[in-house]
């Protein structure tokens, strides 16, 4: 765990980062006041190269795709060390911390038992594999090894029409599917098989544009999802953790919490911004005074000591 006070946390190392750009000339003077959708005109229209997020990208490689060029946006990772492990993978023993469902203490048994009957195909690899591929028989199956693949019909269709899987549900109720939406089949780990067939590896190699192969090449790899899963330096989050964590906060935390939220929405744009090194220096020494005042120690020490009962909670849980 790195606090704020930390200068290597990820939070001020991006600061840094866009600092520098902005000294280049590099940084949109709109970064922090756009509206998303004037962002993402901008990237369609080839005037952004650089997010955090690489799925914002996902619109402008379409319309690249389309126009039949080579050119594509990749992901530039972070250096391979200890500092900055690669997210690989997710453990949700007891789902998505986003997609938690309630029951009403009204249900009757008949529908209780209709909707557990529900939960228990969505939190399985057959439901979620579902969800996120289309229905089995038309879209995947499983083949004379027991390994889940795309039909023969579905890949020739998708050649024809990249949207052919949309079109058949896959991804319309990803909220509600008990995996993510990259999880490793637990059958099938070992081997790398994941429950999205589409991440599969003997399914991106037959689909890997010129731009991919380029990219692959340029980072020594297979594929490009291998140059994170190669690296050395891994992470898994763990959601069960995060699920059991306080659903509310205290009131005088949560307060503490919105008022450096908010400060900090405010005050790390202007220190961006600044003209010189000098100026930026002064302007994060007053953040981390204004922290230190507004109550931070003490959020801290909250979520540290939650966190410390999640994790006992979570070994309780899984033991039984």
């Amino acid at each position: 765990y790195i606090d704020l006070y930390n200068e290597n946390h990820m939070y001020w190392v991006t600061a840094d980062m866009y600092f520098k750009a902005n000294q280049m000339g590099l940084l949109d003077p709109e970064t922090y006041t756009q509206k998303n959708e004037d962002y993402s005109q901008k990237i369609n229209e080839g005037q952004v190269f650089y997010s955090s997020m690489e799925w914002d990208f996902d619109a402008g490689n379409a319309e690249l795709s389309k126009a039949g060029g080579k050119d594509k946006f990749v992901d530039i990772p972070w250096a391979d060390t200890a500092e900055f492990p690669a997210w690989i993978s997710r453990a949700s023993e007891f789902g998505m911390a986003a997609r938690t469902f309630v029951v009403s203490s009204k249900c009757d048994e008949t529908k209780m038992k209709a909707i557990m009957r529900l939960f228990d195909f969505l939190f399985s690899e057959d439901g979620s594999r579902t969800i996120m591929n289309g229905p089995k028989g038309i879209t995947w199956d499983y083949d004379e090894n027991g390994v889940a693949v795309l039909t023969e019909d579905c890949k020739q269709k998708l050649k024809e029409n990249p949207d052919y899987l949309l079109e058949q549900g896959a991804n319309r109720y990803l909220g509600l599917v008990g995996q993510d939406y990259d999880a490793l089949s637990a059958t099938q780990a070992n081997e790398g098989k994941y429950i999205d067939l589409r991440l599969n590896k003997e399914y991106v190699e037959e689909n890997m544009t010129d731009a991919d192969k380029d990219y692959c090449d340029f980072y020594g790899v297979d594929v490009p999802l291998e140059v994170s899963t190669k690296r050395e330096n891994q992470s898994t989050i763990h959601e069960g953790y995060i699920n059991l964590m306080p659903a509310e906060n205290p009131t005088d935390i949560q307060r503490s919490i919105t008022k450096i939220s908010d400060y900090l929405q405010q005050a790390v744009p202007d220190m961006v911004f600044s003209e010189t090194q000098e100026e930026y220096d002064q302007k994060y020494a007053q953040i981390q005074a204004e922290l230190k005042n507004m109550g931070y120690d003490d959020v801290t020490a909250y979520f540290k000591e939650a966190w410390e009962n999640a994790i006992s909670n979570y070994k309780e849980l899984t033991a039984k």
